[in-house]
């Protein structure tokens, strides 16, 4: 695995429970974040876990099984999704804000 499929896993990560947070997730879509991480992080027991605890809580309440998603992501490896996601300059720009 390269770290080029780990931040596209947690990327998708991301995007997911961002979808699952706002109650718009697809009949189906979390099991295709658990093929994400079979084939993106095969053998990363931690996002396993996450992304069938996501998929199995989606059917309860989708809201809860984001937050929840999201949180696992932006620890997972350290944190490495969460430095991805936050060394863009324009994100710095108070002309933008």
């Amino acid at each position: 695995m390269t770290d080029r499929c780990a931040v596209e896993f947690g990327l998708g990560c991301v995007a997911m429970a961002m979808r699952a947070k706002l109650g718009v997730l697809g009949c189906g879509e979390a099991m295709d974040l658990i093929k994400s991480a079979t084939a993106l992080v095969p053998g990363d027991e931690s996002a396993a876990l996450a992304v069938a605890e996501f998929a199995k809580r989606c059917q309860l309440d989708q809201s809860t099984a984001g937050a929840a998603l999201h949180d696992f992501i932006l620890g997972w490896r350290g944190g490495c999704i969460h430095h991805v996601s936050n060394h863009f300059a324009w994100q710095e720009r108070a002309d933008l804000a």
